[in-house]
């Protein structure tokens, strides 16, 4: 049984929405297309830089020409209530600001679910492939599809694939942010990446 759940904001509040989807990657591509963001809660009802995720979902949008300004108040609303409907001990969310007119705000919420700690102490085997992002700031769902279909082919044993540039720099992950250390110096792309949450605090 599906633990996805979704909801539409309305006027007259937060409004339930059938769905069979078994995650949030499903839920998000049975929606209009549209900028999104993605995050989890931490002590049940807290977020890590939500202004932050709020100001690049209004950006992604701004980069595609669509310039309505999002109402943060009912954004920020939707996602209390979504939390405290769904109940989960710790939730991931993704909140999809939608490209129709006007645009519609979605919240998609399923249980968070850590990784092992082995994955953070012994590391991931990842793959390289050449998928390019159409606007590479802008975090929208179309890229969703290509990603998920990269994903479905990974060999077993694969954790992640990184993007590749043209000249063959290692750019990002489909949903991750890459560094490297050597000699004491981090390195990551400074362009044709997403601006990632968690690559901004870790590049303060």
């Amino acid at each position: 049984m599906t633990k996805v759940r979704l909801f539409r904001a309305d006027p007259q509040g937060l409004v339930e929405l059938p769905t069979s989807a078994r995650s949030l990657r499903e839920a998000t591509l049975a929606l209009p297309q549209g900028a999104y963001t993605t995050m989890r809660t931490y002590g049940g009802d807290r977020f890590l830089r939500l202004e932050a995720h709020l100001d690049r979902l209004e950006r992604s949008a701004r980069l595609l020409g669509y310039n309505g300004p999002l109402d943060r108040q009912e954004a920020r609303r939707g996602l209390a209530t979504a939390v405290a409907r769904a109940g989960f001990p710790e939730s991931r969310l993704r909140l999809i600001w939608t490209f129709t007119r006007p645009h519609q705000l979605y919240v998609a919420i399923e249980p968070f679910t850590p990784y092992p700690s082995s994955l953070y102490e012994e590391g991931v085997a990842c793959i390289t492939v050449p998928l390019q992002r159409q606007h590479p700031r802008a975090k929208t769902t179309a890229f969703i599809a290509p990603s998920r279909r990269v994903y479905e082919q990974l060999p077993p044993g694969i954790h992640e694939a990184l993007r590749v540039g043209p000249a063959g720099e290692l750019l990002e992950g489909l949903t991750s942010n890459f560094f490297a250390v050597r000699d004491g110096t981090l390195y990551t792309a400074g362009a044709q990446v997403l601006e990632g949450i968690t690559r901004g605090l870790v590049l303060e």
